[in-house]
């Protein structure tokens, strides 16, 4: 009689485990999907932003006159590298990305 009374006490009481497992199991895969979606998007977002920078720093004319031009004194070079690393470092603040 207690074999009786015990055995479907111990089936719901598996089925109740099972079931919360694989509702908390669907729950963090969703969660974990949730999170990786909006890494996605602030990853997209954050290229996009530094596409933008890197482009108007490829068309600058300092970064033009330092990469073509090789007949400049050492002192005009230097002065130049440093406009363009000022350049890279405001843009560098403006956003979340690091040179």
């Amino acid at each position: 009689m207690l074999l009786i009374l015990l055995i479907p006490i111990i089936s719901l009481n598996y089925y109740s485990t099972r079931k919360s497992v694989d509702v908390i199991e669907k729950e963090l895969i969703h969660a974990s999907l949730n999170k990786m979606e909006l890494f996605t998007v602030q990853l997209d977002s954050s290229i996009e932003k530094f596409e933008l920078v890197s482009t108007r720093l490829l068309m600058d004319t300092n970064v033009l006159e330092y990469n073509y031009n090789v007949s400049l004194s050492d002192y005009t070079m230097l002065k130049t590298r440093s406009l363009i690393q000022e350049k890279l470092f405001i843009a560098s603040t403006s956003g979340n990305w690091r040179n």
